[in-house]
C-alpha cells in the first residue's frame, strides 16, 4: 500500500565465511548520500532499531565470555533468506 520496496546492502563475512565468524561489513560511502550518525552506547545498554539500520559495534573484549544478545525481529522472507 504506498510502500517503497527497499534494497538490503550487501553484506560481507568480517573473517572470510560465515562459518567462520558472525560479524559482517558492508561498505558505506558519505559522498554517496550515505549518513553516519553514531549512537554510543555504555556497556549493559540495550539499542532499539529498524532492520535497514545499518548498525554494529567493537569487538569483544572480554577473554572469558561471549557478548549476550536478543534479537526479535519481525521481517519478510526475502530478508532472512540475504542474510
Amino acid at each position: 500500500h504506498g510502500q517503497t520496496k527497499k534494497k538490503l546492502r550487501e553484506h560481507k563475512p568480517l573473517s572470510g565465511s560465515r562459518d567462520e565468524g558472525h560479524a559482517l561489513v558492508l561498505d558505506v560511502d558519505e559522498s554517496k548520500g550515505d549518513v553516519v550518525d553514531l549512537a554510543i552506547c555504555r556497556q549493559g545498554s540495550v539499542t532499539v532499531h529498524d532492520e535497514w539500520v545499518v548498525h554494529g559495534s567493537g569487538g569483544n573484549r572480554c577473554e572469558d565470555r561471549q557478548r549476550r544478545t536478543y534479537v526479535l525481529a519481525y521481517r519478510p522472507r526475502e530478508v532472512v533468506e540475504a542474510e
